[in-house]
This record gives structure tokens, C-alpha cells and sequence, in this order.
């Protein structure tokens, strides 16, 4: 019997600016890593209103402030958080 694997994809996201800022949808966008960079002024709370977050991911460009500042924000909303300053590289198995 032959049956066919479609193996699950990945969906990322990348903010570095504010063009996200004031948008909803409807139905949010399922991302397993959602990584942040300097430019990014947000809060992670508005971000639930565009995505359903796994996973993100802080950027070495982020300012030490801000990566504590997010850090809070992901913790307080259970959602993982990793740290490029911190952790160096991030390996994603495909």
C-alpha cells in the first residue's frame, strides 16, 4: 500500500517597522517563528490580533531593553521566546 507524507511547512514572520500597527484580522495568520528586529515598537498583545504565535524570535539588533521588555511580554502570554543575543544561532529542523 503506498500512501503519500506531506511534510508540515513552516510559517514565518519578519517585523522590523510598525506596518502592522492598528490591523486585525479575522483570521489570524498560524506562525511558528515570529522574528522581531530593530524597528519594531509594538506590543505583543496587539500582535495576537494578526497572528497565533509559537515561537519568537529576538533579534541581536534589538536594544537589551527592548528583548527584556518583549521577553516579559511573551511570558506573560505563553509563548516560547528565543534570544539570538543570548543563544547565538537558532537551527530549525525542516
Amino acid at each position: 500500500m503506498a500512501r503519500s507524507i506531506s511534510p508540515r511547512t513552516r510559517e514565518n514572520a519578519l517585523l522590523s517597522d510598525s506596518t502592522w500597527h492598528n490591523r486585525y484580522s479575522d483570521t489570524p495568520l498560524p506562525v511558528d517563528y515570529l522574528f522581531i528586529q530593530k524597528g519594531f515598537s509594538g506590543k505583543m498583545a496587539e500582535l495576537k490580533n494578526l497572528f497565533v504565535i509559537r515561537r519568537v524570535v529576538l533579534d541581536t539588533s534589538l536594544s537589551e531593553y527592548h528583548q527584556k521588555r518583549l521577553r516579559k511580554e511573551c511570558e506573560e502570554l505563553k509563548i516560547e521566546v528565543i534570544s539570538l543575543s543570548e543563544k547565538g544561532y537558532l537551527l530549525v529542523k525542516m
